[in-house]
């Protein structure tokens, strides 16, 4: 890359991320260019896969990611007709055929990153609209036409749209800045809040895009909707919990002490009122929120309640039209005060002055922790479309180069019908020097999307023939240990065969077992569900004895999901796919997925892998290793071009981290767009049917070949010997080419 010079309020356009056409990283090829016009609308088949109305045959895979465009730095609101295509037009070469657009209900007002100071500090000093008609008097007209232009740019690239109706959790489409207004609350609690719900929804779907002459609500390149992003209740404070209590006494007796979070997962009568005053405002927000989507008669999918899994969860997407679910891996914590004697200078985020930003350590692979992407299957109704709308490995946490391996496997294995990562994989411009999410400067980010390409959306890891179904019975919904998920024998199961979740259906017809989940401590007794989970107030972990998975996969095996030979063993911390293809070792922290397309191992060092085609002998820091086809109808030893990547750690220039127990801190001392790449040693070999070693290039992160790599061929193998810190530069990509 070249050099790029942060600038406060200044956004860089870095052409070196920017994919190049006909290169191993244009994905176009491999990702069919959807005709938006012709498939018609987006629809749900009866086992829950995406299908075209006018193809319903054929099951479809939306690879996106969440679109904040029209921030402060990040170009959108500066730039021209022809950035703005020519930005579409990288999402095309991404392969990604979905965006989710995320805080455009506020951006649509004004907070577009331009028009800040027009916002009022508070709600009483400004209007909070009631009708689309009086949002229509506020819109900033400059975003909507930039927006109307891109939507129709991502039309004519087959790039399909979800949308929230509302995402800002304070704002909505009112101006006010800084009131802090609780819409997430609001909703449930307030007339205006719903009217002005109603109108923002109204706006969304009935205005009409003059570059496409379509509205939403009619538009077949809107898949569906949010409701309002993350307004699940089990993450509201004490303070906000309180506003509920006037409710609560109304339905229970003016006895009832006031709402809290310590009071939802108590034993007793008052805190069985709490859960259930609750259960019944999901369902009435829910309720409320289709018949303004029934009323106006709008076709696409509709989700809701993302933030929450396993046993709530379930019950309140009854009568949504899909599931959506949010799930992170090391979520860094902001605004963390720093440690003493040190100081922070940092300049482009100046809210963030004499902060810094803590994140976790460890492995999204470890046993008895609830492992990111197998805990957000647990949020899944099995015969309804599941989408990923938000997820991210954070990029800081020491173990981020799994994310390619784990999100490929899962994803497919699942069968999962949409990937919407943590946000603006996809930019032109640049600003912010440190990338905590799926930004596009979060360079395994980008690999872990080329990843899922191949495993997940081309197809070459299979999904599993089989589904389980958890059944959430009343006695686990009123339980005192509700707490929105379940025992981690529960979530493992996810690296085995298909999991879902319902709380309508006793026996769910996709699954060929049902379970009622209990509790560990609970897995040697006779009855299915002990009675005593009433009684239960907490869950404990377990160390190795794990008696809970031992029950669970023996009733697996006796059911028929897991051939003879398969090594699934919970007491040893290791799961294997029905299907075969994937290995996961929670107690070395490891995951393997050898399919004839796609190999992978996210390996530590000392631990070796053999796959049928990838072997890999050793790797000096933590790194995962694939190899893949870019051949669709060859396998990885017989194709004429494979994509290798080498994944370890990225890290930005000039970020001073202070590791400690389990978090690190991460304390940035000024802006660089520098980015840095762990070096190590690393040998393996891939099978080959080549007579002669084949040319090797490094590539850079737009595609291009620029130097080559040493490689041997010895007894039908390519063998390949890397120090990767005797590189010109840092790449995670390589392309072999066959000569």
């Amino acid at each position: 890359m070249g050099e790029y010079e942060c600038i406060q309020g200044t956004s860089v356009r870095i052409r070196e991320l920017e994919i190049v056409p006909g290169t191993a990283l244009d994905l176009s090829a491999i990702v069919p260019r959807y005709d938006i016009g012709v498939n018609g609308r987006i629809v749900s088949d009866s086992q829950g896969q995406l299908v075209f109305q006018n193809e319903p045959e054929r099951p479809l895979r939306l690879r996106g990611f969440n679109c904040t465009y029209g921030g402060k730095y990040d170009g959108f609101q500066n730039a021209s007709k022809e950035e703005l295509e020519e930005l579409a037009e990288q999402f095309r070469l991404m392969g990604l055929n979905l965006v989710r657009l995320h805080f455009f209900d506020a951006k649509f007002v004004g907070l577009s990153g331009l028009k800040w100071w027009e916002y009022r500090d508070s709600l009483a000093e400004d209007l909070m609209p009631q009708t689309k008609e009086e949002i229509d008097a506020i819109v900033d007209r400059d975003f909507l036409d930039r927006y109307h232009w891109f939507v129709k740019c991502l039309r004519d690239r087959g790039v399909y749209i979800m949308f929230d109706v509302a995402t800002s959790p304070n704002k909505i489409m009112a101006r006010a800045k800084k009131s802090r207004a609780p819409t997430r609350i609001g909703l449930f609690l307030d007339e205006r809040w719903r009217k002005l719900w109603k109108a923002s929804f109204d706006f969304w779907t009935q205005t009409i895009n003059p570059y496409t002459g379509t509205r939403f609500l009619d538009d077949p390149q809107v898949i569906g909707m949010t409701f309002c992003n993350e307004q699940d209740w089990i993450f509201f404070s004490d303070q906000e919990l309180a506003m509920f209590t006037t409710d609560f006494r109304k339905e229970f007796g003016e006895d009832m002490p006031e709402l809290s979070r310590r009071l939802l997962w108590e034993d007793g009568k008052v805190s069985e009122n709490a859960r259930l005053f609750f259960r019944r405002r999901l369902k009435e927000m829910t309720d409320f929120y289709l018949g303004v989507v029934k009323a106006s008669g709008f076709k696409g999918l509709t989700t809701q309640w993302d933030m929450l899994k396993t046993p709530l969860g379930a019950e309140s997407h009854i009568g949504l039209s899909a599931v959506a679910t949010h799930s992170y891996h090391a979520h860094p914590k902001f605004s963390v005060p720093l440690p003493d004697g040190v100081e922070n200078e940092r300049i482009l985020e100046p809210w963030n002055k004499g902060k810094c930003t803590e994140v976790p350590f460890g492995s999204s692979l470890a046993e008895n922790k609830r492992t990111y992407f197998a805990n957000a299957a647990l949020a899944r109704t099995l015969g309804k479309p599941f989408l990923v709308t938000e997820y991210s490995h954070i990029p800081a946490n020491d173990c981020a180069q799994e994310a390619p391996v784990v999100q490929s496997a899962i994803a497919a294995l699942q069968d999962w019908q949409a990937l919407c990562p943590h946000s603006d994989l996809v930019q032109l411009w640049h600003y912010d020097p440190y990338p905590f999410f799926d930004e596009s400067r979060n360079l395994m980010a980008r690999v872990s999307s080329v990843a899922t390409a191949f495993g997940w959306q081309r197809g070459d890891i299979k999904r599993a023939s089989h589904a389980v179904s958890l059944s959430m019975t009343e006695d686990v919904l009123t339980s005192p240990a509700l707490s929105g998920s379940l025992e981690t024998a529960y979530v493992n199961l996810a690296f085995v065969t298909r999991v879902g979740v319902d709380a309508e259906n006793a026996h769910n017809p996709l699954a060929i077992l049902d379970i009622v989940p209990m509790r560990e401590a609970d897995a040697g007794k006779e009855e299915p569900l002990a009675n005593d989970i009433q009684t239960a107030t907490q869950r404990k972990s377990h160390g190795t004895t794990n008696l809970l998975g031992e029950t669970v996969v023996r009733r697996l095996r006796e059911a028929g999901v897991m051939p003879s030979g398969n090594c699934t063993d919970p007491k040893r911390g290791i799961y294997e796919s029905e299907t075969g293809e994937i290995v996961t070792d929670l107690r070395s922290e490891t995951m393997t997925i050898d399919t004839p397309r796609f190999q992978a191992a996210a390996l530590k060092p000392g631990q070796t892998s053999r796959l049928s085609r990838l072997a890999v002998e050793s790797v000096s820091i933590p790194a995962s290793i694939l190899a893949i086809s870019l051949d669709s109808d060859q396998c990885v030893s017989c194709a004429s071009r494979v994509l290798m990547i080498v994944a370890t750690r990225f890290m930005q220039e000039g970020a001073i981290v202070s590791e400690g127990g389990e978090k690190m801190l991460f304390i940035d001392n000024g802006p660089t767009y520098t980015q840095l790449m762990r070096t190590g040693k690393f040998r393996f070999s891939i099978e080959t049917e080549a007579k002669k070693a084949p040319e090797v290039y490094a590539l850079r992160m737009n595609g291009t070949r620029s130097f080559k790599i040493p490689v041997d061929i010895k007894d039908g193998r390519l063998v390949f010997d890397l120090d990767t810190s005797k590189f010109e530069y840092a790449t995670p990509f390589f392309e072999i080419v066959k000569q």
